[in-house]
Order: structure tokens, then C-alpha cells, then sequence
């Protein structure tokens, strides 16, 4: 029937029932039972998400936890573990691969921190599973075998941001914004909201010897990320900048240094990228900085703070509208440092206790994962020096640490040395560099329309610092910062790149790639795929070395060497440009002293190759007098194409003070006879020195002043040795009869005119005596 029946009799109960009803009850039957199991799965493992969705650069932390206890009846020290399996450790990293518990732990939760790497690509969501292996522990049948559920994980990207202060110095923001500031300064560069970061800058001021200010420039920057910390400071003694490296924990955490020519690039474990560019602005004999900042998207609205903005698509909230030539001074307390005080990152420490790595009762993973998966555009011909800079830093005495920055110094140069240029002269040089600029072109075709690169950026910013600077290394800034712009922009926009046939994005531009040679290849030759291909004669990787000419002598760091203080003779640093190491050949200084009526005396010394100069020693010169000393130097690649000339100065630093604007007479000496004295210094006599005589400039810088500050040795002295004895008898001598002649001198002083000597009773008693100056006799 098409009804059931029931039929009871009893305790027993006889149904009868259609096929399609069997059929219903085995369905529920089934699906019951499945339900069943898989409460039975997860009640021996609990998961607290087995699907999630996170942004890239952020991570997400997963609970473990058991239902029963194990091994408890067992006197062996058993454990549970559980392996998670990640085939994918270039896209997604796990703080541990394993989750264990001691038999005495069952009750306690564990953590995994799964974290989405940052790929600096706005691209689309990417979906990985991560597996849990079956549980192995064969002597507990309820958890053996037992498989937990896979972890399901989608990823999110969301835009890097990159921010710059280059040339004199112009900066961009992470959202866009373009500000000037004039003067110099210890600046927060950018510091974030969301994870422990900080990158500082700082400045120097300079000014020409007619009273003009000339633009700051950076000489220094330090970053700290996650207790490690790197340091490239060119502000210490204006010399060419080694990294200083503070590193803590293990080796896989510690940030990446890589030189490439005159290119300093730090990768922290996050993805950060801090460059530093040196040039060397021949004018003032100083390095500077172009500075360049990367940070992933995980500090995109992350409340951060600095000269880079708060990093939120808003510029116009990134600073106030008055900043062009503003002092770093005058900046809000979050984007300015006082040197020297707590905030400051050249006196930062570790922290004695970090946080921990791994969590408690995790295992490494079997694979090394980086933090970051970053693609690069550029082609560098790079060396990571991290190791070699580990070394040195155990070596070194951390004087640089110790180095004292002052904000308020003012770099003064000679206002001759600087060849000024009317802006129409600079606007003229910088439209044709650009013309001339294949990755100029390439950029502008492909990425204006994006609305992030905008070539008329780049030119103001030639503009302004060839007028102001009057160097034309100023024009290579521009190329150098628009290159970083455009690789950033062009990885970044999955919407440039190449597709393939179903429109997915696969590579960056073509175009652009191929055309991102770097520093534009000095217009020495072809960009080929990202290389240049240097024209006949010229070498290098950026085809800057021309093999035809010898080196072209820009400035000397420190032109002049005090040969009373041996520590300013040690080494001179030549800046120069056309400098490079060959093969088989070694790099050289050249010192000629010419010598009148005679031979010159040359001498020819081994030089050390700094990439935008070279270092060599001094040949030792004995020299003293009121008159400097100068030799000329040139440098060689190869010891017989020499550069220009220059003079370097040997000098007496107690008669004259010589710097990069000339020497002058010390105004702390003297120069009698010739023979230069400091103030204070007695002068030489037969017999040692005349302590009565001194250099006193206040009074004369050509002749020894009297002093009497030393009584017992420039006092008087009676000339007859013990003194003088007399003795009256009361009324034995008449009123105003003269009873002695007493005379005092002293053979130090007798020569000064102006020595009056005075004589006095000392316990006269009641008796009248006078004492009055002999009318012929001086002294008597």
C-alpha cells in the first residue's frame, strides 16, 4: 500500500514500508553518520579556523587544542605532534611547521602564526592550503591516524608605498605629495603604526663665504626594524659611508646590505627597503644622500608618521602647506629629532630581551622562508656585504655611534668655487638630459597614464637643484630617483604589465624593463634588456668608465695635513669622477713637490678604490714656518693615464689653520723671528725657556709679551745675596741721613720698560724710616 502499515503485537513492532521510504531513512541514516564523524574528527583535534582570508604583509594566528588526555598510564616521555605541510613558503610562512604536546600538556592550547607574505604587487587573491599530516603515535589508537581538517588560506594584496628625499633636498611622500625643505636637521623619516619600524635622516647646512645659504643636503640615515639596526653615515668627517650594522637573534631575521657602486640598499626581513645613493657635491667637498624608502602594504593606514606622510591616500594631510624652505627645526615633533636626545637612532640599543621567535614547544620548519617575496626590476651588479660588515662591526670601537651631529653647523665655502646657473641655463640642461633619457621616455609611454609618475616632477626638480648647486652631478640625482619612481610604480600596477592570451598579468612592461639600465648608462651606450651594452671605449655597469681618458679630480675631502698633528696625515680621500678598477692594473695617487733650482720630488702611491673616490697615504713632509707647503696630487686607473691636478697642503698648525677655503694665520699664535708660538709659550733663551716672555696675541702676534702672572719666578729680586743688614743705636743717627742703598732687579724682566719695582716695610715697628727712589740710579 502507499501508506504504511504497523502492525503492534506486544513489545514488537513490525512495520511495513514502501522502497522509496528505505531509501529516505538510509539517506538520513548516512548523512547522520557523517556528521557523527566528523564531530569524531574534530573532537580529538579542535581548529579554530580551518578557512581564513588576510592581506599580505599581515599575519593571523590559529588555535590547537586536544579533547583527551594521551599516554597516561605510560611511564614513557610520549608526545603528539602535528605536521603542517606549507608547498607554498614563497607565498605564505608559518612561525612553526609543527604542533606538539608533552603527555602532561594535553589540556593546553598551541599557536601557529600563519602571515601572508608582502609581494609589493597590487594583485589579485591568491588561495594555498596548508595540511595537517595525520597524527603518528601508535600507542594511543584514539588519536592515531586521526587527520585534522587542511587550513584554507586566501591572500589579499594591497600596495606598497615608496617616499623620497633626493637632491637638495625635494621629497614625495607615500600618497604623492612633493615639499622642499631648505635647511637641515635630524628628521623622522617615517615611522610606523602597525609594526616596529623607524627610518631617521639627517642633514647638513651649508653656505658660501658671502654670506649666501646654499640648500641642506642628507649625509646620514639609520633604520631600525624588529630589535636590528643599520646605520649609513657620510656626516662624520665627510668621508665615503660604511653601513654600520646592530644585529640581535637569529641569522635569518637580520637585514640584507648590498653595494652596488655607489649604492648603499638595506633589505629588512619585512620587505623594507632603505637605499641610500652618495654622490659627492665637488663644490663644498662633501658626500650626500639621495634617500629612498620602501615599505610594504601592511603600513598602508597604519597611523604612521614622519616626512613620508601618514601613508592613508590622502596628501593633503601628509604636512602644511608652507614647508617649501622651511627649517627641519620648525617641523612637528613627529617628523623632527633633536639630536642627541632619547628619540635619537644613532644612540639607540638593543633590547636585552626580545620577543621570542618561535612559540614555546614549536619546531623550525623544514624549509627557510624568506619574510618577503619582492620581484625587481632593476639590474644591479650588486654584492651583499652583510657577513663582511658583521665582522667589522665586531671590530670597531663604535666611535660613530659616539659622533656628536650638529644640526646648527654651517658647512662654509668659498663662494668662488660655485658656478652659479640662472635658471633658464638649468631649465635648457635639464630639457635636453631628459630628451636624451631612453628611461624617461619608456616611463612616461607607459606609466603616465596611471597617474603615480608624472616626468614634470622630475624636471622641476633638476631645475631647482642646478640653480641652486650650480653642479650638473645634480642632473644624475634626477635619472637615479626617476629609475627608483618607475620600477616601484611599474611592479606595483599589475594593469602595465605584459598579459598573456587569457589577459592575466605574467611580467612588468616590456618596455619599461628593457629600458631600466641604470643611471641610464651615462649616455655611453645602449640599454639591452635591462643592461647596457657601453660603446668602444667605455666600461662598466653603467658604462661610465672611459678607458680613453684618465680620472677628472672633483675635490679632496680634506686638502691639507697639519704636520704637528700626524693623525690629519694618515690618508686623503680624492674624489673624482671617471674612476674604475681594471684588471691586472692598480689604481694610484701622484704627489709632486716642485723644488726650485732642483729635481721635483715625486712620489707615487698605491690608492684604495671607493667607488666616487679613491684613498691613498700622504708621502711625509717635514715643513714649519708661517708659509704653507702645497704639492700637487693626481690619480690614475692605471698608473699612466693621470687625472688633473690639485693641490694638497702641508701646513704648521701653529702658525697657520688651512681648510677647503685656504690657510690663514693662526689667531691663537705668534710669529717672532720667523718661529711660529701658540699662545702661552714662553720664549727660548740660552739657558731655557723666559717664563716672563710669552706669546699673548691679544697684546702682539710679532713679539713676546712681559707677563708677571708667574710672581716667584718674574718678581724682583735683591742683588745682594742675603739681603741687606743695618743696625742703629737709638739716638746714634740724625733725622734724614741715608742709612743704605738697597737695589732689586730681575734679569728676565729688566728689558721691559714698564717694570716699576716698589719696595715697603714689613714690621717697622715704632720707628719712622723713609724710603725714597735714588735720584740718579734706577731700581735703587
Amino acid at each position: 500500500p502507499k501508506t504504511p502499515s504497523v502492525t503492534v503485537r506486544g513489545e514488537l513492532y513490525l512495520a511495513h514500508v514502501t522502497p522509496e521510504a528505505i531509501t529516505s531513512t538510509m539517506f538520513r541514516l548516512v548523512t547522520l553518520m557523517a556528521v557523527l564523524a566528523v564531530v569524531a574528527v574534530q573532537s580529538r583535534v579542535s581548529i579554530s579556523e580551518t578557512s581564513l582570508t588576510i592581506r599580505e604583509g599581515t599575519k593571523h594566528t590559529i588555535v590547537f587544542s586536544l579533547s583527551e588526555p594521551f599516554c597516561v598510564d605510560s611511564a614513557s616521555d610520549c608526545e603528539l605532534t602535528i605536521k603542517l605541510t606549507n608547498s607554498h613558503p614563497n607565498e605564505v610562512e608559518l612561525d612553526s611547521c609543527y604542533v606538539t604536546w608533552k603527555k602532561d600538556e594535553a589540556g593546553e592550547q598551541r599557536r601557529i602564526t600563519i602571515s601572508a607574505k608582502e609581494d609589493f604587487i597590487d594583485d589579485r587573491e591568491k588561495t594555498f592550503t596548508i595540511v595537517t599530516e595525520p597524527i603518528d603515535l601508535p600507542e594511543v589508537e584514539f588519536y592515531h591516524g586521526w587527520n585534522a581538517p587542511d587550513i584554507t588560506l586566501k591572500t589579499k594584496g594591497r600596495g606598497s608605498g615608496s617616499c623620497h628625499g633626493t637632491g637638495d633636498p625635494h621629497y614625495k611622500t607615500f600618497d604623492g605629495l612633493v615639499f622642499h625643505i631648505f635647511k637641515g636637521g635630524q628628521t623622522i623619516f617615517f615611522k610606523s603604526g602597525a609594526r616596529d619600524f623607524e627610518m631617521q635622516a639627517r642633514m647638513f647646512n651649508s653656505r658660501d663665504s658671502g654670506g649666501r645659504e646654499r640648500p641642506a643636503v642628507h649625509c646620514a640615515v639609520a633604520a631600525v626594524e624588529d630589535n636590528q639596526r643599520v646605520i649609513v653615515d657620510a656626516c662624520d668627517g665627510s668621508r665615503s659611508p660604511k653601513p654600520v650594522p646592530t644585529f640581535t637573534g637569529p641569522t635569518r631575521l637580520h637585514p640584507k646590505i648590498i653595494v652596488s657602486g655607489n649604492s648603499y640598499r638595506v633589505e629588512f626581513k619585512s620587505g623594507t627597503i632603505m637605499t641610500a645613493n652618495i654622490g659627492y657635491w665637488s663644490t663644498i667637498g662633501k658626500y650626500y644622500m639621495n634617500v629612498y624608502l620602501t615599505v610594504p602594504g601592511i603600513d598602508r593606514n597604519s597611523d604612521g608618521s614622519g616626512i613620508c606622510g601618514d601613508f592613508n591616500g590622502d596628501p593633503r594631510n601628509d604636512s602644511p602647506n608652507d614647508w617649501f624652505r622651511k627649517a627641519v627645526s620648525q617641523l612637528p615633533p613627529q617628523q623632527y629629532v633633536r639630536p642627541g636626545s632619547a628619540r635619537d637612532l644613532w644612540l639607540w640599543k638593543p633590547n636585552a630581551n626580545p620577543a621570542p621567535t618561535l612559540p614555546p614547544n614549536a619546531k623550525q620548519c623544514d624549509y627557510v622562508p624568506e619574510t618577503t617575496l619582492r620581484p625587481l626590476l632593476e639590474v644591479f651588479d650588486a654584492e651583499d656585504i652583510t657577513d663582511l660588515l658583521k665582522q667589522a662591526a665586531a671590530d670597531r670601537d663604535d666611535s660613530r655611534d659616539r659622533y656628536t651631529f650638529d644640526d646648527d653647523e654651517i658647512i662654509i665655502v668659498d663662494e668662488k668655487k660655485f658656478d652659479d646657473l640662472t635658471v633658464a641655463q638649468a631649465t635648457t640642461l635639464c630639457d635636453q638630459f631628459l630628451k636624451n633619457s631612453k628611461v624617461a621616455g619608456a616611463c612616461k609611454d607607459v606609466l603616465e597614464s596611471t597617474g603615480e609618475f608624472n616626468l614634470t616632477h622630475f624636471r622641476t626638480d633638476c631645475i631647482a637643484d642646478l640653480s641652486e648647486t650650480g653642479d650638473t652631478q645634480f642632473q644624475l640625482d634626477t635619472i637615479i630617483t626617476l629609475e627608483e619612481d618607475c620600477a616601484e610604480i611599474a611592479l606595483r600596477d599589475q594593469n602595465t604589465w605584459e598579459v598573456d592570451d587569457q589577459g592575466n598579468p605574467i611580467r612588468p612592461n616590456d618596455e619599461v624593463a628593457e629600458n631600466m639600465c641604470p643611471e641610464d648608462c651615462n649616455a655611453n651606450g645602449n640599454c639591452v634588456d635591462g643592461k647596457c651594452v657601453c660603446n668602444s671605449g667605455y666600461i662598466g655597469s653603467t658604462c661610465a668608465g672611459n678607458t680613453n681618458a684618465g680620472p677628472v679630480i672633483t675635490g679632496i675631502v680634506d686638502p691639507s695635513c697639519n704636520v704637528r698633528k700626524l693623525s690629519t696625515c694618515r690618508t686623503v680621500e680624492i674624489g673624482a669622477n671617471n674612476l674604475f678598477p681594471q684588471t691586472g692594473k692598480k689604481m694610484a695617487c701622484r704627489f709632486t713637490e716642485t723644488v726650485a733650482g732642483g729635481a721635483d720630488i715625486v712620489d707615487v702611491v698605491d690608492a684604495i678604490y671607493l667607488g666616487e673616490s679613491v684613498e691613498c697615504v700622504p708621502p711625509k713632509k717635514t715643513h714649519s714656518g708661517a708659509a704653507e707647503l702645497t704639492v700637487e696630487v693626481e690619480v690614475s686607473n692605471d698608473r699612466q693615464i693621470w687625472s688633473n691636478k690639485r693641490g694638497y697642503t702641508y701646513f704648521d698648525g701653529n702658525c697657520q689653520v688651512c681648510d677647503p677655503l685656504g690657510c690663514r694665520t693662526n689667531p691663537a699664535s705668534c710669529t717672532v723671528g720667523g718661529t711660529c708660538f701658540l699662545t702661552g709659550d714662553a720664549e727660548p733663551a740660552n739657558n731655557g725657556a723666559n717664563v716672563c716672555r710669552k706669546c699673548l696675541p691679544s697684546s702682539s702676534t710679532t713679539a713676546f709679551t712681559f707677563t708677571y702672572a708667574n710672581g716667584l719666578a718674574c718678581g724682583p729680586k735683591f742683588n745682594q745675596p742675603g739681603g741687606y743688614d743695618y743696625h742703629v743705636k737709638e739716638g746714634g743717627v740724625k733725622a734724614g741721613v741715608v742709612l743704605t742703598e738697597i737695589t732689586a732687579q730681575n734679569p728676565s724682566t729688566v728689558a721691559d720698560p714698564s717694570n716699576k719695582i716698589t719696595y715697603s716695610f714689613v714690621n717697622a715697628g715704632s720707628v719712622d724710616f723713609a724710603i725714597r727712589p735714588h735720584a740718579t740710579k734706577t731700581n735703587v
